[in-house]
């Protein structure tokens, strides 16, 4: 009850007005992968989660099941044809939105020509050096993105919030940027 209590508090202080839905890219160019057991880490000022998650694409879905740390499925998002949105067998209310979630997932696993190509003709950019990338809505830098095959690090500027990926077998888990 505790760890439910302290994601409803964390969903709490990351509300915030947040500018228009970023474009995302087209599934087609998001080339597939088998299923990947990772570790999620979400960290805030008021608190930090580690929890599982299992990714998988293809060129017709992004799907993200996140598990407690004991193994229960506490959401799972969808991103197809259809749009965003988590599927009906939530055990809690996610702490964000769909559409959020899977922006922020998204400018860590599209290449970068895809992103920029969404982009295009919107108030939304890309900046991208080397392994970081700096997502901007109006000239204005909303996330970070620190790449690397031993863990993804996603700061969120506008929602004050940092999430790290890395494989769930990794023998530390990475920290915020």
């Amino acid at each position: 009850m505790t760890f439910l209590s302290g994601l409803l508090a964390f969903a709490l202080s990351s509300c915030a007005i947040t500018p228009s839905a970023p474009p995302i890219p087209r599934l087609t160019e998001l080339a597939p992968t088998a299923p990947r057991v990772q570790r999620l880490q979400i960290f805030s000022a008021e608190s930090e989660f580690q929890l599982t998650a299992v990714l998988a694409h293809t060129h017709d879905r992004l799907q993200l099941a996140v598990l407690s740390p004991n193994g229960q499925r506490l959401f799972t998002l969808l991103h197809d044809h259809d749009g965003t949105r988590y599927l009906p067998d939530s055990t809690i209310s996610p702490p964000v939105t769909a559409p959020w979630l899977a922006s922020r997932l998204g400018w860590a696993l599209w290449p970068k020509e895809s992103l920029e190509s969404a982009f295009a003709n919107t108030p939304w950019s890309l900046h991208s050096v080397a392994n970081r990338r700096e997502v901007l809505f109006r000239h204005r830098i909303q996330a970070s993105i620190l790449l690397s095959d031993a863990c993804t690090v996603i700061e969120d500027f506008q929602m004050k919030v940092s999430m790290s990926i890395s494989p769930l077998d990794s023998s530390k888990p990475c920290a915020p940027l």
